[in-house]
């Protein structure tokens, strides 16, 4: 199975880029008729760089309202994602998968039915992390580790790719090191079936409710996506100025997304208003860029 999170994947990337043009103006609806799950929300970044190939792209993430069984993820693009989540019972993890190429909506995907020079497979994995193959919706890798991130506290992440061999990509999470400002911790490297000029493209974050219980839906989940950043293959890298907001076919409206400091800030759940940006908004980055940690080469 890919994660706890049933339905999170390259679904949400896809949405991201593809996303639904449900309104977003009619009134939120009563507690009684919303459906089980809150909302996905997904903010998709402008590259400073356009077309143009990117070598790495990194990005922050503030939960400032955790809920059980609650994705934040933090940086994700055209073939997997990486961030964070609460599972049940308050365990907290970090999340890094690359999926292998194929349909990400082909919910009967069975990893083991991939031939093996089409898998992606790890390249590396820092100590505690856990390495597993993932199906039921597309097939892929996944690292996972537990990790105590905490509402309110900032945490990091980067993905830097480069070639490995012909036809494929090595794609690296990294996390940055709460004990040595400014540095990066190597968690995790996939390597997968990838030729494209621009692996690193379809950049985007998302806010996710995986429990879909229903009473999940009435509760608020809250996150600050900052400090999103671009490196070009030269090296040079630029802030994303600009965001646009985008949510799943769920037809609720009780989200919204808004600058905030150094970047944004999405909201679903509960009693939200979708007061400030309308679906398919461009949201202007808040504030001004923060410095750019090093060592992630």
């Amino acid at each position: 199975m890919p994660t706890p999170a049933k339905t999170i994947r390259l679904i949400a990337a896809a949405a991201a880029i593809a996303c639904q043009t449900a309104s977003a103006d009619t009134p939120a609806p009563s507690l009684a008729a919303v459906p089980k799950a809150a909302r996905s929300v997904h903010l998709r970044y402008k590259s400073p760089f356009g077309d143009a190939a990117i070598s790495a792209v990194e990005g922050s993430v503030t939960v400032r309202i955790a809920q059980e069984r609650s994705f934040y993820m933090c940086m994700g693009f055209a073939c997997g994602y990486c961030g964070f989540q609460q599972l049940s019972g308050g365990r907290r993890v970090f999340i890094f998968s690359v999926w292998d190429p194929g349909d990400p909506f082909d919910f009967s995907a069975r990893p083991d039915n991939v031939p093996k020079a089409r898998q992606t497979v790890p390249l590396y994995a820092r100590e505690g992390v856990r390495i597993n193959r993932f199906g039921g919706e597309g097939t892929g890798g996944q690292a996972m580790m537990d990790y105590d991130w905490i509402p309110g506290r900032k945490e990091s992440v980067r993905i830097t790719c480069g070639p490995d061999g012909e036809g494929r990509t090595a794609f690296t999470a990294w996390l940055a090191d709460r004990e040595k400002p400014g540095e990066w911790i190597k968690m995790a490297t996939f390597s997968t079936v990838h030729s494209a000029n621009n692996p690193l493209k379809q950049a985007h974050s998302f806010i996710e409710d995986f429990f879909r219980n229903g009473v999940s839906a009435t509760r608020v989940r809250r996150a600050d996506f900052t400090g999103v950043a671009f490196t070009d293959a030269n090296g040079v890298r630029k802030p994303c100025e600009t965001a646009v907001f985008t949510a799943d076919s769920n037809p609720i409206t009780t989200i919204d997304a808004l600058p905030a400091p150094d970047g944004w800030t999405l909201v679903t759940g509960g009693n939200t208003r979708n007061a400030t940006t309308k679906l398919w908004g461009a949201v202007p980055r808040g504030g001004k860029s923060a410095t750019p940690a090093e060592g992630a080469r």
